[in-house]
């Protein structure tokens, strides 16, 4: 949803329940992508969390040379997704099918990306007190710019990602 200046804005339902979305989702790319790991890595499914009511989905290409080809071999298969924002290690798509909408996140294994998306979301379903800190980030930020959420939970994800391995 886009608000009165063109920004999409963020719009939080309840928690849904993923399940059937991901294995539909996951069986779909991995016959795409068989070479990649599949993850889910959204709030979708996290107990407590408000979600925007899309499937957040990883594609885990094993190196940048074959995280090239699966950015290509998705591109007749899904939307891409805010090219603006891709990097040499990261890309984005969106989809829709009978299970719902998808973002699929395609990042190489162990990068950055790789450990922002998976790490926080093995947080989120470990520590109860992140997922509550968290919610309360999201609802903040219910109705306003998008584009300042995606600033604010990425700096929220840096420093608990961060706590938590250096308190390891």
């Amino acid at each position: 949803m886009t608000g009165a200046d063109g920004d999409e804005v963020l719009r939080l339902k309840a928690s849904i329940d993923a399940g059937v979305a991901f294995r539909v989702w996951s069986v779909r790319l991995t016959g795409w992508l068989p070479d990649c790991l599949v993850a889910e890595v959204g709030s979708t499914g996290v107990t407590g969390l408000p979600t925007k009511g899309d499937l957040d989905v990883a594609v885990v290409a094993p190196d940048a040379v074959a995280w090239s080809d699966v950015v290509a071999r998705l591109g007749p298969h899904l939307e891409p997704h805010e090219p603006e924002h891709w990097s040499a290690t990261r890309a984005s798509f969106r989809g829709t099918g009978e299970s719902g909408e998808v973002g699929v996140q395609v990042v190489v294994a162990h990068s950055e990306e790789d450990t922002f998306l998976r790490g926080f979301r093995t947080l989120l379903l470990q520590d109860p007190a992140v997922v509550a800190r968290y919610a309360t980030l999201k609802e903040h930020y219910d109705g306003r710019s998008m584009r300042e959420y995606r600033v604010a939970k990425g700096r929220f994800v840096q420093r608990e990602v961060l706590a938590q391995t250096t308190s390891s």
